[in-house]
């Protein structure tokens, strides 16, 4: 090849003065990249592509995101999937022979807010967090910041960051803490610690490091070798083998009110001898308290029994139903409580 097909497409200055359309093609025009390119080159930068030749053909669009290279994502003639049309694909029922190229505001949205997205570029951001937390030696937070900011360039621009860019790096870590006023930041933390059953009170409390396939862990590895099973996810979770390894919701009150408290326990796998859940305020004060066994009638006496013993100061249980549909509980609990403004109480 020559050296002017050779070139890369960087311009500088002085040629952009002397000659800006690039007709005496000093420089190679930039070109867009299609949408299969596109996709490929992403997986490639997060280090998941799957370079598999062959095989069957697969979704690609929906979960769990197939990491195979884009040319094997599975095409239905009848239905275009929505993603494929945001990108310019042509229609397979119809004759194409040129692809239309679009910019709609879409294709931003997919790349700013969508699933596929957020699973490509979750192990890009989980190594750039472990390079900047091994860095960050002695306290110092802006050597890890550095050593994590230039790693992604590497990986992703394949070149070293300026100066400047560090600094804007910098900057944005920095203001992403404290960017939103106190009142709306999330009042909701997931982790896991220890309860001591018989005082009712929460001893330890660790928020969980890791979101992996949509839910709350202590490590990727699962189950992980030191907690087992526990993680919290939207429809729930999984209790720890302990009580000193307990899965934990936490909501922090931001200011004074009413608190109105009201869930469903359910205990879908027949492994195990039973799982426990406590409401805890201040870390001190369980306000409910239930168990869950094989037998619903264990799980039926359990919770009349603590009814008769939630008689705490300023704690009203206003109404309570227990159903027992196949093993499974559910508990309508309507707790008020006054909270101070001075000093908000927690809910774990």
């Amino acid at each position: 090849m020559s050296a002017t097909y050779r070139q890369a497409s960087l311009a500088n200055a002085k040629s952009l003065q002397i000659d800006p359309e690039n007709r005496y093609l000093w420089r190679a025009n930039r070109k867009r990249a299609d949408f299969e390119s596109y996709r490929d080159a992403m997986l490639k930068v997060a280090g998941t592509l799957d370079p598999t030749i062959g095989g069957k053909s697969e979704a690609i669009h929906a979960e769990p995101f197939s990491k195979r290279r884009t040319v094997y994502a599975y095409i239905d003639r009848q239905n275009l999937p929505q993603l494929f049309r945001t990108f310019d694909l042509g229609s397979p029922d119809a004759h194409v022979p040129q692809r239309s190229q679009t910019t709609v505001p879409q294709q931003g949205l997919v790349l700013l807010n969508s699933d596929m997205m957020r699973t490509f570029v979750q192990p890009l951001a989980q190594e750039a967090f472990r390079i900047g937390k091994e860095q960050a030696s002695g306290g110092d937070k802006s050597k890890g910041v550095k050593a994590a900011t230039s790693w992604l360039y590497q990986q992703i621009l394949a070149r070293e960051p300026s100066a400047k860019e560090l600094e804007l790096m910098a900057m944005f870590i920095q203001k992403a803490d404290t960017s939103l006023p106190a009142t709306q930041q999330s009042v909701w933390s997931y982790g896991h610690g220890a309860v001591n059953v018989k005082l009712g009170r929460l001893a330890k409390f660790e928020l969980f490091p890791e979101v992996h396939d949509h839910a709350w862990r202590t490590s990727t590895v699962f189950p992980d070798p030191n907690t087992g099973w526990v993680t919290l996810n939207a429809a729930g979770g999984h209790a720890g083998a302990s009580t000193s390894i307990s899965a934990i919701r936490r909501w922090t009150a931001p200011t004074s009110g009413v608190v109105n408290i009201h869930g469903m326990l359910t205990r879908p796998s027949k492994e195990g001898d039973g799982i426990r859940s406590h409401i805890v305020i201040g870390e001190k004060k369980r306000v409910g308290g239930w168990t869950l066994a094989t037998s619903p009638t264990v799980a039926r006496r359990r919770w009349t029994h603590l009814i008769a013993r939630s008689a705490w100061k300023n704690t009203l249980v206003k109404a309570c139903r227990v159903i027992h549909p196949r093993q499974s509980v559910l508990l309508e609990i309507f707790i008020l409580r006054r909270l101070s403004s001075k000093n908000t109480g927690r809910a774990a």
